[in-house]
């Protein structure tokens, strides 16, 4: 082996040259890279009237040609028009964002509808109190 080979017999600069290998395991086929990052971006399902829902909540279809989506694969979708999409199975799935101030308001009502269940929840525990403590106790009147 000289200095210009690796402990495989491989010339370094050829070794440079290849891409990056990535192990079965490990392929990650709906990460986004090279996202706005003044933007939220999740996959949606075109399953019942999700895309509907989204777009009429703020979220757009991204059409971002500067994106680069998962590990390339044999299968890889193409964009279905200027938009981004992978498929799986018979369900497809698009590439949506809204701007991280919009997603942020949307958290924060949701967390506050939870906050509120899980106090009405607590409430009707244990006679009205918080209901985070409770008595253990046995009835012995019927021995």
């Amino acid at each position: 082996m000289n200095a210009n080979t690796t402990d495989k017999g491989v010339s370094q600069s050829s070794a440079k040259k290849r891409p990056n290998r990535t192990p079965l395991h490990s392929r990650d086929i709906l990460t986004v890279r090279n996202k706005n990052p003044e933007k939220e971006y999740r996959w949606v399902n075109d399953v019942d009237d999700r895309l509907y829902r989204f777009t009429q909540a703020g979220w757009d279809f991204v059409t971002d040609k500067g994106l680069t989506v998962g590990d390339p694969t044999v299968n890889a979708d193409k964009e279905l028009g200027s938009v981004t999409v992978k498929s799986f199975g018979t369900t497809r799935s698009y590439l949506m964002c809204i701007d991280k101030e919009f997603y942020q308001e949307d958290q924060q009502a949701k967390a506050e509808s939870i906050n509120e269940t899980e106090r009405a929840m607590y409430e009707q525990l244990n006679s009205r109190n918080d209901g985070r403590y409770g008595r253990a106790g046995r009835d012995r009147s019927d021995t």
